[in-house]
């Protein structure tokens, strides 16, 4: 696998792509030279190694001396070249550790060209993913971490309580896709039956409409979504919040004295507020705001749902039903030079689209982000255990709890606010992925990252968690006040 002459310079060679690399991929451990010079640089990156089977691994523990590279840990060996993805994933953090590199060791590509096939193919899963990851996290890091603070204040004054149903046993979840102004009529006509649940950009519509939900539902954190809520919210109706999401539905349901429940969505400082202090757990996976309603009504216990405005598409060219924030923003804005069908276009075709096309003439845009959507509302719904029409029996549930009075109490803002800034302080920076309290902190770092251009070498441990007891320091304040 090796030089006999110049080990390290051949070392030297190999490493020269991830020169700067704070996480490299090995394919191939060989004599495990490289690897360790790798790991030797002051600045402390991070590294899989892959080998082409566990046979052959336990064939190399017979003629090399691995024992520093096993105990090292900043290193994670992996036997299975399928399991190459999961590794990498689970082990590699962007924003903190900064550029990836794949360092293959080419005598070992050409004795295994079915497990180096197996290596990149599973890279590019998992690059792919992480990059996912980091754009997304890198645009909304800061407001999630901010959102949360504010939106766990808010819940430690103004507690909420579980949901009354009254008895009803159909729940209509209603998105803002252009098939809702098709339903408004039937929701309209069998209003009395039906727990009406509003996706929170379906909420203006239904008011303009006539129709009071029950329930709004609202995960999404930018600020736009204030639109959604300026009109106030019924006082009987409830509020269900990701604590990441935006506070203006926390702050409207509390001026109009209406039920508010926040729930920690996936977001791990959410998480890591729940284990302090009780809150409802929310699927926030799919980042689609249907999926998460669809959560909630099983997750209150119903076993029958029916669904309009999920569409997904743009149907007949329309992103959104009529009554959206969108109607107010365009129509109001619409010009002569810049009409308002100028406007609808611009946000319908901003990225690639499918384009289906009915008999009736009638044209549907689908785009890869709204695919990816209705696939992840698909899985939910048939693994949920609801039933789409009334009078089929639903599936089985699955074993995952339903919410209860004991998921939502009063939080304990200051008490938490204590606990976590001791948590961030006691982190060993030298290790910090190894902390609960430094995961909360990823989707800020990615932010920080973005912010400061230091997306390819990662940010500094340290400065990210001063910076975040600092926005901590501003709510204790406050608070205490």
């Amino acid at each position: 696998m090796h030089t006999l002459y110049d080990v390290g310079r051949e070392a030297e060679s190999l490493l020269s792509s991830a020169a700067t690399a704070g996480f490299a991929l090995f394919a191939g451990i060989g004599s495990g030279a490289h690897i360790a010079r790798f790991l030797s640089r002051e600045d402390g990156p991070r590294a899989v190694a892959v080998e082409a089977g566990l046979g052959p691994l336990v064939s190399l523990f017979s003629v090399v001396d691995l024992s520093d590279l096993l105990a090292h840990p900043r290193l994670v060996i992996v036997a299975e070249p399928e399991a190459v993805s999961d590794a990498i994933i689970s082990s590699y953090l962007p924003a903190l550790h900064g550029g990836f590199s794949c360092v293959p060791l080419r005598p070992w590509c050409d004795r295994f060209p079915e497990a180096w096939a197996a290596v990149e193919r599973g890279t590019r899963v998992a690059i792919d993913a992480a990059a996912a990851d980091v754009s997304t996290q890198a645009h909304f890091g800061a407001l999630w971490f901010r959102n949360c603070l504010r939106n766990l204040g808010i819940a430690s004054r103004y507690p909420g309580t579980l949901p009354n149903t009254h008895g009803k046993k159909v729940a209509a979840v209603l998105a803002a896709g252009p098939s809702l102004e098709e339903a408004i009529e039937g929701i309209t006509r069998d209003r009395r039956d039906l727990y009406v649940v509003a996706c929170d950009t379906a909420y203006p519509a239904l008011v303009s409409s006539g129709i009071e939900p029950d329930m709004i539902v609202s995960i999404d954190a930018q600020g736009i979504s204030r639109s959604h809520v300026a009109r106030g919210v019924p006082p009987g109706s409830t509020v269900v919040l990701d604590v990441c999401g935006n506070p203006a539905f926390a702050e409207a349901a509390e001026r109009a004295k209406a039920n508010l429940v926040v729930a920690a969505g996936g977001h791990p400082l959410a998480r890591f507020a729940a284990g302090f202090s009780p809150l409802p757990r929310l699927d926030t996976s799919s980042g689609t705001v249907a999926v998460a309603a669809l959560d909630v009504v099983r997750s209150l216990g119903f076993r029958i749902v029916r669904i309009a405005g999920a569409d997904f598409s743009y149907v007949g060219g329309k992103p959104y039903a009529r009554g959206t924030y969108l109607s107010d923003l365009y129509d109001g804005t619409s010009t002569r030079t810049e009409t308002a069908e100028t406007l609808y276009a611009a946000l319908t075709f901003r990225s690639p689209v499918e384009r289906d096309r009915a008999r009736n003439g009638r044209v549907t845009y689908r785009t890869a982000v709204l695919t990816s959507y209705r696939a992840a509302f698909d899985r939910f719904l048939s693994g949920a255990g609801l039933s789409t029409q009334a009078g089929v029996p639903a599936p089985r549930l699955d074993a995952r709890p339903l919410w209860s009075d004991a998921d939502i109490r009063p939080f304990n803002f200051s008490g938490f606010l204590d606990f976590y800034a001791r948590a961030l302080e006691e982190i060993d920076v030298r290790r910090p992925e190894a902390y609960p309290a430094f995961v909360t902190l990823l989707p800020l770092a990615a932010a920080r990252a973005r912010e400061t251009g230091s997306l390819d070498r990662g940010v500094d441990a340290g400065e990210l968690i001063r910076l975040a007891l600092d926005v901590i320091a501003g709510y204790t304040k406050p608070h205490e006040e």
